[in-house]
């Protein structure tokens, strides 16, 4: 299954070296949904207190009922182009040629899920946009960001939730990177190229070259030089760093 996330692209800056990597810049219109390959806890992980919606059961409704949540994120869109891309992948997720997956196995999926940190990510405030005036990115969002880790498609899902905080991250997050760390991206994409990986932070024999690049992004946050936007961009959003962990 397809979706179209940040900008139609899971996780920006992953999406942008993996282009690099394959000697192609343009950002794709959707990603595919993938299988559920999760690292279960012996047990059940509890939702938080007096929380009605995790990113388990976001996952199980978008499993359930792809073509209405396609919709729906057509419907948080501010642009024209974004909504015209957004539909066009609707109609192919609505197509019968592309039933939706078996109802059995979305709950099966939920229930691995909910043995996993996913099901502590609460997500009921964060289609909210923030009051004017406010950053667009509330601090319930840059908390989910930060728990979900470098799990993509908990991080996909959040980008879903809220295309405002999505496209104020978008717009400060590539130039940072190109101007504060181009010599740690090379050195990633390089790397990724080199060992044919799509997944930055489970690409054996990176490690040393994710971590200089996360290291980077999380300096030229702190740098009052603004190099890039990087200082300025994320406390524009959300009045804080970003969590380093939105590089992947």
């Amino acid at each position: 299954m397809q979706w179209p996330v940040r900008g139609f692209s899971e996780r920006l800056i992953f999406v942008y070296l993996s282009a690099l990597s394959s000697a192609g810049l343009a950002l794709p219109g959707c990603v595919s949904r993938g299988e559920l390959t999760l690292q279960a806890e012996p047990e059940p992980v509890a939702a938080p207190p007096g929380c009605g919606e995790t990113i388990c059961d976001y996952l199980f409704t978008s499993c359930a009922d792809p073509c209405t949540e396609c919709r729906n994120i057509c419907m948080q869109q501010d642009d024209v182009e974004s909504v015209v891309q957004c539909n066009a992948v609707c109609q192919q997720i609505c197509a019968p040629a592309n039933p939706p997956t078996p109802l059995a196995q979305c709950e099966e999926e939920r229930a691995v899920c909910r043995s996993t940190q996913r099901n502590g990510v609460c997500v009921d405030t964060l289609r909210e946009d923030m009051p004017k005036g406010r950053p667009p990115c509330s601090p319930a969002m840059g908390a989910a960001n930060c728990a979900c880790g470098t799990d993509a498609e908990c991080l996909g899902a959040l980008d879903r939730l809220n295309t405002t905080c999505r496209e104020c991250n978008s717009a400060w997050l590539l130039p940072c990177l190109n101007a504060a760390c181009a010599k740690e991206r090379d050195d990633a994409v390089g790397c990724m190229g080199a060992r044919a990986c799509r997944v930055l932070n489970e690409c054996d024999g990176c490690e040393s070259a994710v971590s200089a690049l996360s290291t980077c992004f999380e300096n030229a946050q702190a740098d009052p030089a603004d190099v890039g936007g990087c200082y300025s961009g994320p406390r524009k959003c959300s009045g804080e760093p970003l969590c380093p962990y939105a590089l992947y």
